[in-house]
Formats: C-alpha cells, sequence, structure tokens
C-alpha cells in the first residue's frame, strides 16, 4: 500500500483498535475479514382472558438504560442460535423456555449503537410463568399488556419497537 492510499480501516487514536465509519469498534478476524456480531431475543406472551401481555425487560446498563427490551443477549462461540436464545432467557428472566420459532432476522448496522449486531429473532413458548425474576443485564423483567406497547415506539431499546411490530403479525399469522 502506498503512502497515499487510504488504510482499510480507521484506527482508535486511543487503543488503535478497528472502528467503522461512524467511531464504533470493529474486530478484525485472523484473515482480516470484519464480521458483525450475532445476537438473539426471544418473544414470550401470555393471555389470560382477553389481555395479551409481552415479557419484557428494563435494560440495566446502557445503551438504553431504563428502556424495555425484549430478552436477548449475544451468541457465545459454539452456541447454536435456538440454544442462545433460550440460554439468554434464562439468564435475564429465570423462565425456561421451549421450541423457538422463527420470527425474523434483523442486520440493519445502525440498530446498536455500540456496533453492527445482527439479531435472530424468536417466538418462544414458556410453560411454568411463576419463576419470573430479573437477572444478568436485565434491571426488571414483566409482563406488559399488548395495548400499552403498541402506542409509543420510544420506550422501546434499540429497534425492538419494529421486532414488537413484527411480533404482533406473527400472532395474527400464526395464533397463540
Amino acid at each position: 500500500m502506498s503512502s497515499s492510499e487510504k488504510p482499510q480501516y480507521e484506527k482508535c487514536e486511543h487503543c488503535r483498535a478497528p472502528i467503522d465509519k461512524i467511531g464504533r469498534y470493529a474486530p478484525v478476524a485472523q484473515d482480516g475479514y470484519r464480521s458483525p456480531f450475532l445476537a438473539t431475543d426471544a418473544a414470550v406472551v401470555k393471555k389470560e382472558g382477553d389481555v395479551l401481555s409481552l415479557l419484557t425487560i428494563k435494560r440495566k446498563y446502557d445503551p438504553f438504560k431504563g428502556r424495555l427490551a425484549f430478552p436477548g443477549g449475544f451468541l457465545e462461540v459454539c452456541e447454536e442460535p435456538h440454544q442462545g436464545c433460550l440460554r439468554e432467557l434464562v439468564e435475564e428472566t429465570n423462565l425456561v423456555g421451549k421450541n423457538p420459532q422463527l420470527i425474523g432476522v434483523y442486520g440493519n448496522p445502525m440498530r446498536d449503537p455500540r456496533k453492527h449486531v445482527v439479531c435472530i429473532f424468536y417466538y418462544v413458548q414458556v410453560d411454568d410463568k411463576s419463576t419470573l425474576k430479573a437477572g444478568d443485564d436485565a434491571a426488571h423483567a414483566e409482563w406488559v399488556p399488548f395495548e400499552k406497547l403498541s402506542s409509543d415506539d420510544s420506550i422501546f431499546a434499540f429497534d425492538h419497537a419494529l421486532l414488537f411490530k413484527d411480533l404482533d403479525a406473527f400472532i395474527a399469522k400464526n395464533g397463540l
């Protein structure tokens, strides 16, 4: 590379780690390629009478501290996405899920201000809902009626308002 060519990736002026176009950490693998991070989110729903409620967590940390989110998080190395989804559900809510069904995959590079994160979103069944307890990076876990969630997108973290709308369409198509 000549001195007049721009390097492929910018470097953080403090730690020299690679950063993307907007200044977020962008690790480069040994083969020189950058890849997005992979996360999963779980949609768990319960129905009591005519009231449909969604399991939500309030984020304990930034970004989006205090906002509502679906339980979820980053995959671990050598973990299948559906297994990571079920693990994160237990870690953040103490609920054991089963039968994850794919709702969608979300990869907008701007969905997470920290780095490029691709999310795999699942509908998950939970039999015993009595053990609900916030854990890990969830400050609070609770059931929120759908009608309270559909009016204000700003209550959600990340792009979870979009995930909620897609969950609503998934339920309308597949039932509960």
